[in-house]
């Protein structure tokens, strides 16, 4: 008789944890989840829509409500003879690889400086762009246009590199030379092309 009972009681657990358990597991798995999501979305902020043109093709321009449904990793590269703690551009092609054979990608450095005859247009491929501009609009339009962080002197500052979404909203800046902001980079453009 104490068999039945106690099989009995196991019957009655098993479909209390059904009924209540799983449910209860199941919310604070989502509530997780939410909480997560949260925390992404209040260290992803809108800073102002991307003021640029961006290129879309070898030699085309064009406006952003036109620009391709992916997400961009803009610099702004000093020219050489600036030094500049962090290779910003070697940090970019390894994200870049890292990258962008999972998400929809595309890099855009604006560098310092006329295009020397020995710089070739990239043989990355159709998702990584240059624009070369010279002083006094390189810097206006890093401090004017993208309102990008400067330094003391009043440049941009040249370690930096701003996410911007599907929809060109800046959502935020990263600074290379910090490994937890490149991972923090990384989480970011995965959670945003989900």
């Amino acid at each position: 008789m104490s068999t039945w009972l106690s099989g009995k009681h196991l019957k009655t657990l098993a479909i209390l944890f059904v009924l209540f358990g799983l449910p209860a597991l199941s919310w604070l798995f989502l509530q997780k989840g939410l909480d997560h999501r949260r925390a992404v979305f209040q260290e992803l902020d809108s800073l102002g829509v991307a003021p640029v043109c961006l290129p879309l093709g070898s030699d085309s321009m064009q406006a952003p409500q036109a620009w391709k449904e992916e997400t961009w990793l803009i610099a702004f590269v000093g020219s050489e003879r600036e030094d500049s703690p962090v290779d910003v551009e070697g940090l970019l092609k390894q994200v870049y690889a890292d990258m962008a054979e999972n998400a929809a990608l595309n890099v855009l450095l604006f560098k310092k400086g006329p295009r020397k005859t020995s710089d070739q247009p990239p043989d990355r491929d159709k998702h990584w762009f240059e624009v070369f501009a010279e002083e006094p609009g390189w810097s206006r339009l890093a401090t004017e246009g993208f309102h990008w962080p400067q330094d003391d002197g009043g440049k941009p500052e040249s370690n930096l590199v701003a996410l911007v979404n599907k929809e060109g909203v800046i959502l935020n800046f990263y600074d290379l030379s910090d490994e937890e902001q490149i991972r923090k980079m990384i989480r970011h453009i995965a959670f945003i092309n989900q």
